[in-house]
């Protein structure tokens, strides 16, 4: 993960707080600029995650379309 200010990788997790439906919050902070900001971990099913593979032979992982919505519950 990437400050969403400064793109450096250098951050620590301030808090972690655990929400309802076994979703977990969480406060970054950046080491570089100090900006802050807020996660979301979720617990995908199997089948809501897709492999990717290109042309080139790069692999990826990406949301399956039919759980795009799983985020917004």
């Amino acid at each position: 993960m990437i400050c969403p200010e400064c793109n450096s990788p250098l951050h620590r997790t301030v808090f972690t707080r655990q929400t309802d439906n076994d979703k977990a919050m969480r406060r970054k902070k950046c080491k570089l600029c100090g900006h802050g900001w807020y996660t979301v971990e979720v617990i995908l099913p199997t089948n809501a995650v897709v492999h990717l593979r290109d042309a080139s032979g790069t692999t990826g992982i990406a949301l399956a379309k039919s759980h795009r919505n799983i985020l917004f519950q």
